[in-house]
């Protein structure tokens, strides 16, 4: 299936299977919702999958469009008496799809209007695919119906580009947009500098591009830094809970769901206490949050394990059992570089 210029990372392989399933029968998973933060996608993967409806299946009548076009259209409907027309335009239609979820607002009648839509196309067996920063239940304002209806058929999560995937999506509009070869030392100097937002991406090689025009000659590192460091030091990959929880893992090469288990072995109690910590210092998230998280435990544990944390960095204790263990501040360095490359 093409895809245009979006590779898919290891962390997004369900979406890009989701995706493909989507495309090669439309009714497995249906509704389909993609959410994930900005830069991660979406909207790419909705223009991909509606290409293909339109290729694919030879659907005529493919709704492609944003949240925000929905109310204005509606609103626009209501306002001219054209309610008749708007709920044919949406509801005699092959396949839907709606970018950006979390604009649809808290209007009633809007809700209620895509809501009605949502099930009659559904009811239909015609597909339906959202995206949005987050999943349908999350969205503040969406109704409990709507979300639920949403959240009926498969959900799954993009994250930010890892770092083998920004190198390569890097590289490959670098070759696209520059005119003179860029050497692998300064592509493999800024990958790591860069957050995992396809956007971001976009505009490095479009900088890249622009100083090759003014220098006749590839940048170096310093010059890049000069017109671009803005960019590269303002647009750091958003830490959430889930990636912290990653991070540690792999530093102490432990199964994925280990943090939320209910183990109290060294091995595992250490690395969750330093989960727990870099979780209130990197996220915005409250204790109760933190604890909920990691195994659905209390907010006192949260606030007790941020208090060990601190001292087994003054006290130079070190974190886990065998091979794997290390001081506090070792695995602190360790947890934080995985974080910012991804």
């Amino acid at each position: 299936m093409k895809s245009g210029n979006f590779i898919p990372g290891q962390s997004n392989r369900l979406a890009h299977t989701a995706m493909v399933m989507a495309c090669q029968d439309p009714s497995t998973a249906s509704p389909l919702f993609l959410f994930g933060p900005t830069g991660t996608g979406k909207t790419h993967l909705l223009h991909a999958i509606a290409d293909q409806l339109r290729r694919r299946y030879r659907f005529r009548r493919v709704m492609h469009l944003s949240a925000e076009q929905f109310t204005n259209d509606f609103i626009s409907s209501v306002g001219n008496s054209g309610i008749t027309s708007f709920r044919r335009r949406y509801r005699e239609v092959d396949a839907l799809l709606v970018d950006d979820v979390q604009f649809l607002g808290s209007k009633k009648a809007t809700l209620r209007e895509m809501l009605y839509t949502v099930e009659t196309l559904g009811g239909q067996g015609k597909p339906l695919i959202f995206a949005g920063s987050e999943s349908p239940n999350d969205i503040e304002g969406l109704s409990d119906e709507l979300a639920g209806r949403m959240a009926s058929g498969l959900v799954c999560q993009l994250q930010p580009l890892d770092s083998e995937t920004r190198e390569k999506l890097l590289r490959r509009w670098i070759d696209e947009r520059c005119s003179i070869p860029v050497a692998d030392s300064l592509i493999e100097s800024i990958a790591p500098m860069i957050a995992g937002d396809g956007r971001v991406i976009s505009g490095i090689v479009n900088m890249l591009n622009t100083l090759q025009r003014m220098l006749s000659r590839s940048p170096e590192l310093q010059e890049l830094r000069q017109f671009s460091g803005q960019l590269l030091r303002s647009h750091q990959s958003a830490t959430t809970l889930g990636l912290i929880e990653s991070a540690v893992c792999q530093a102490f090469q432990l199964p994925a769901d280990s943090l939320r288990s209910k183990s109290q072995t060294r091995t595992v109690s250490g690395p969750r206490k330093l989960a727990m910590y870099l979780s209130r210092q990197l996220t915005p998230s409250a204790y109760s949050e933190i604890g909920q998280h990691f195994g659905g435990r209390s907010h006192s544990t949260a606030i007790s394990a941020e208090r060990h944390v601190r001292d087994w960095i003054n006290e130079g204790t070190s974190i886990g059992r065998g091979v794997t263990a290390m001081s506090a501040r070792e695995a602190l360095e360790r947890v934080e570089s995985l974080l910012r490359t991804g």
